[in-house]
């Protein structure tokens, strides 16, 4: 497995000053940062991140960083780059749908006898999983979007209704799995069998 090179966030956003950056001489159209908040305390990059908004409004500012936390607090549009090579240019919610498939929720209740087969039935409801004592991971047909009638279910079966949350991938999700080779498994076997017997 080879690790994740690099990646970019590019979004509309803003630059300069009350953290101490310079303010550029001249009106660029499009502005590149390499990881501005490296280095901050909390309240610089609070500012920071408010410049490049700022400054988004009316220029492109191209993001290029590895804190991904910074990447969806900022920026509208994502590149991720692997290996020299652009692999996904999109929206983060569009990545989000394209790699994840259909929606999925994650239902907690306090008494979850008998739930599971009045999920099923439900319409909407694809697919549902018990991952733990009255947690459960639903798969959902967006088009209906279930999650009303999910909660009524729940309330008319008396199960105690304690969390109904949608179960989105993170950014370092979506970077894994766009980033992330695995050698075919009867290639790794080889490797180890050649290496065990030079060993």
């Amino acid at each position: 497995m080879t690790a994740p090179t690099s990646s970019s966030a590019s979004c509309r956003a803003a630059t300069a000053s009350a953290s101490g950056w310079p303010r550029p001489s001249s009106d660029p159209d499009v502005l590149i940062l390499d990881e501005p908040t490296v280095g901050l305390d909390p309240r610089q990059i609070i500012e920071v991140r408010e410049l490049i908004r700022e400054i988004g409004r009316v220029h492109t500012v191209i993001l290029s960083t590895h804190i991904l936390p910074e990447v969806r607090e900022i920026c509208n549009r994502v590149i991720v780059i692997n290996k020299g090579e652009i692999v996904a240019m999109d929206t983060i919610q569009a990545l989000e749908t394209r790699l994840q498939g259909n929606a999925r929720v994650v239902l907690h209740v306090a008494r979850p006898d008998g739930l599971a087969s009045r999920l099923s039935d439900l319409s909407g409801v694809l697919g549902v999983q018990e991952d733990a004592d009255g947690v459960f991971t639903l798969e959902l047909d967006e088009d209906i979007d279930p999650r009303p009638q999910i909660a009524e279910a729940v309330v008319h079966a008396g199960s105690g209704l304690l969390e109904l949350t949608p179960l989105g991938m993170s950014l370092e999700d979506i970077f894994l799995e766009l980033t992330t080779d695995e050698e075919p498994v009867e290639v790794v076997e080889a490797a180890e069998e050649e290496e065990q017997a030079h060993a």
